[in-house]
């Protein structure tokens, strides 16, 4: 991992989030958990995401395929429709939600577009013939984009995910 990459990002995101505050009173704070050993979301396997660390699933992660074959996708989802959590995403093929690619250092915040976590957002869907749906064919270090709520106030956030060209 570029732990000495991202501690030194995480440093001056800290610093610039300090001096934001400081000027306008608002309360912020940066939570960054390394999930140790990296953990691989193989076909059919699933990822719960709790971001505060509150006992509570905000997102899920998860790698599928269809019983044919004909298919396999990597998406994003919330497992209830009652939860506020939503993607960044855009509206795609077929009328399905596709996450943003963000990269290091991009902005994600109420500027961007977001869409209901349920029942999913696509990163990744690709077909048995090749044709590929989502910017996350193939990416490394990229950045999903969240906004999700506690006690009724919006954050926003990131999981970083590299995801296969085979999904």
């Amino acid at each position: 991992m570029k732990s000495t990459l991202l501690q030194k990002k995480l440093a001056a995101y800290s610093a610039m989030a300090t001096a934001i505050c400081a000027a306008s009173n608002a309360d912020a704070q940066i939570v960054y958990t390394d999930v140790n050993p990296d953990v691989t979301v193989n076909t059919g396997d699933t990822y719960d995401v709790d971001l505060n660390n509150d006992g509570i699933v905000d997102y899920k992660v998860h790698a599928g395929k269809n019983n044919a074959n004909t298919w396999k996708s990597v998406e994003i989802y919330s497992s209830k429709s009652s939860n506020t959590n939503v993607v960044a995403a855009y509206l795609g093929a077929f009328s399905y939600y596709y996450a943003n690619l963000f990269s290091a250092g991009d902005p994600i915040d109420q500027a961007a577009t977001f869409y209901p976590a349920y029942p999913f957002v696509t990163l990744n869907f690709v077909y048995s013939t090749g044709s590929v749906q989502g910017a996350w064919h193939g990416a490394v270090d990229g950045y999903a984009g969240l906004r999700f709520n506690i006690n009724g106030e919006q954050h926003y956030g990131w999981i970083r995910l590299d995801v296969a060209e085979d999904a």
